[in-house]
């Protein structure tokens, strides 16, 4: 008996080790700097396209990751505004179209051509609300939620025949305004498949219908 004892022992010990040195392999990681290509050794946000590529934002702009090599791409139209647009803080995939909250507020890079592009604005009511953009969040279909400080807006984004096809983005109303007003700084949303939206405040948390 001490002698099958003995022998379960070891088929134990010996699972636990298998399973123990598989588990070990499966999380083995390989760490990205700007060795390997990285802009910056601070990544702030992650996005994975429709293709399987992941992007990374920085603060000192945009890589993209194959698996094998980093590509770069860096806002460059003006030595100010590069510096600031380059210090990105949120990212998000609309269609062909990355959208990312910078220093500088709205950015907009188009992953055809692999380049930063202008937007326009359609009938927007305070226009300088895109300067002071901090953190995107993803909707449904065409949409996406923009965050600046407390207040918040939802906007559809679409591609325009004219102007070379640039993105047109166009504010949705949210209730009866176009600017939801939080009593948080910076509140946390989070949305559904369904188009709903939860904002986060400091006394309630508020529901949004899609």
């Amino acid at each position: 008996m001490r002698y099958y004892k003995q022998i379960i022992l070891s088929l134990i010990v010996l699972s636990c080790a298998f399973i123990t040195g598989n588990a070990q392999e499966e999380l083995l990681f390989r760490h990205l700097t700007r060795n390997e290509g990285l802009l910056h050794d601070n990544v702030t946000c992650i996005v994975q396209d429709s293709l399987g590529y992941m992007w990374f934002g920085s603060h000192r702009g945009l890589n993209r990751y194959d698996g094998y090599s980093i590509d770069s791409y860096k806002y460059e139209n003006g030595i100010i505004n590069s510096v600031y647009y380059n210090r990105v803080y949120s990212i998000q995939i609309v269609g062909r179209y990355i959208w990312l909250a910078t220093e500088a507020g709205l950015a907009c890079f188009d992953i055809r051509t692999k380049q930063f592009v202008s937007y326009r604005t359609e009938a927007q009511p305070d226009p300088a609300f895109y300067s002071k953009v901090r953190m995107l969040k993803q909707g449904i279909g065409n949409q996406l939620w923009l965050i600046s400080d407390n207040q918040i807006r939802l906007v559809k984004v679409e591609s325009s025949e004219k102007d070379n096809g640039e993105p047109v983005i166009s504010a949705r109303k949210i209730g009866d305004a176009y600017n939801y007003i939080s009593d948080e700084l910076n509140p946390k949303v989070a949305t559904d498949s369904l188009g709903n939206a939860w904002i986060s405040g400091k006394r309630y948390l508020s529901a949004y219908k899609g």
